[in-house]
């Protein structure tokens, strides 16, 4: 198959989103099919990948680096038609829910813009022939925005990187917790300045370190001056898993997300978590018996008091691949499976729709795992 992919990010900024992608080009790329990355910006040159650079903008107010993808349709025309693709373009259109965007406007004082933020997704997935969502929290989203025929296209994780190695280092008493994640605002990462700060003097309850990076790093540091707190920095691949292995507990304090992935992670790591109480972090960690839910507003004493819970927490022995709907596909390659069964069917919903889109040699291709499926 010829796939070409649109996103509003994409390497060489580092989030869920990304992450995403990044493992679904590379899984598609493996499975011998070809991808058209259309984007604000840049990865690093991968074969069997083309990459399609249009206009973006920075947004000063919430990241005065990552460019965002603006609109931008002779580029994106002259791209489509060069690459003519299986699906998208005036092509079979497949649109995916990821990130709760006018969820993100309240955390930058833009709440006024959230209508306008409905409507242009609701017109955006209504012209799409197919409707996706990567949680049972985004099908909740777009629900609201009355698109109610979604399907789900779950997350993954790398089950064979996030492997639970017991790693100590002398300080028994003084739980190592970790956040992992960009340093943006929509994170919440303040919430944990009380419990580093709980005792009024050094050292701090626990010691935090921050995996991640991002426009809010600065203040941080200044905010957690003087507590036992780290700043590691972005990582990725083994040394973002032996972070995960040294640390006691995963301390997830953001409100604003639809799946969580750095959740799953931990799920595979079978790490403790203290997470804030909402609707996409109590539909990915369902049945995993190593969390403990933390309110929204939670007062540092409420965080440790969670951290201390989780820790006695046996750890899992359900698999994690079964753990619930939101991390049910295991692998990144299940995922990207999935993501093509629903390529597959909707081409060919849309070819009985119309008849032939255009003429073309048949041609097969085939799902990992799966036999083999004929396309024309």
């Amino acid at each position: 198959m010829r796939i070409a992919l649109i996103s509003e990010t994409w390497l060489p900024s580092v989030d869920g989103v990304v992450t995403r992608l990044r493992h679904t080009v590379s899984n598609l790329i493996d499975a011998g099919h070809r991808v058209l990355m259309i984007a604000a910006t840049l990865g690093p040159p991968m074969p069997g990948l083309v990459q399609q650079q249009i206009r973006g903008i920075v947004v000063p107010i919430i990241d005065p680096v990552r460019r965002w993808a603006l609109p931008d349709r002779r580029t994106i025309a002259r791209a489509l038609y060069a690459f003519d693709p299986d699906v998208t373009g005036r092509y079979p259109v497949v649109a995916s829910f990821h990130t709760d965007v006018s969820a993100y406007a309240a955390r930058y004082h833009l709440g006024w813009t959230r209508p306008i933020l409905h409507s242009i997704s609701r017109e955006a997935y209504w012209r799409a022939d197919r409707r996706l969502a990567t949680s049972m929290t985004g099908l909740a989203r777009l629900a609201e925005l009355g698109v109610d025929d979604a399907s789900i296209w779950p997350p993954g994780v790398d089950e064979r990187l996030f492997v639970r190695r017991m790693v100590r280092d002398g300080e028994p008493d003084r739980p190592s917790a970790i956040h992992v994640g960009r340093l943006a605002r929509e994170k919440n990462c303040n919430a944990l300045v009380g419990l580093m700060t709980m005792t009024g003097t050094a050292p701090s309850p626990v010691r935090l370190t921050f995996v991640g990076d991002g426009p809010e790093r600065q203040r941080l540091e200044r905010g957690f001056a003087g507590t036992s707190t780290v700043f590691a920095g972005q990582l990725l691949g083994e040394a973002l898993a032996a972070a995960y292995a040294a640390a006691d507990v995963l301390l997830f304090p953001s409100v604003t997300e639809t799946v969580g992935l750095v959740l799953i992670e931990a799920m595979a790591a079978d790490l403790p978590v203290v997470a804030v109480d909402t609707l996409a972090v109590r539909n990915t960690m369902d049945g995993y018996g190593r969390s403990v839910l933390v309110p929204v507003n939670a007062t540092p004493q409420a965080w440790l008091d969670g951290i201390l819970a989780a820790l006695v927490r046996q750890p899992s022995t359900t698999p994690f691949s079964a753990l619930n709907a939101d991390a049910s596909s295991g692998s990144w390659q299940r995922a990207t499976d999935i993501l093509l069964g629903h390529y597959v069917s909707t081409v060919e919903t849309v070819t009985e729709r119309s008849g032939s889109l255009r003429t073309r040699t048949p041609r097969s291709f085939r799902l990992s795992g799966s036999s083999k499926v004929r396309f024309g």
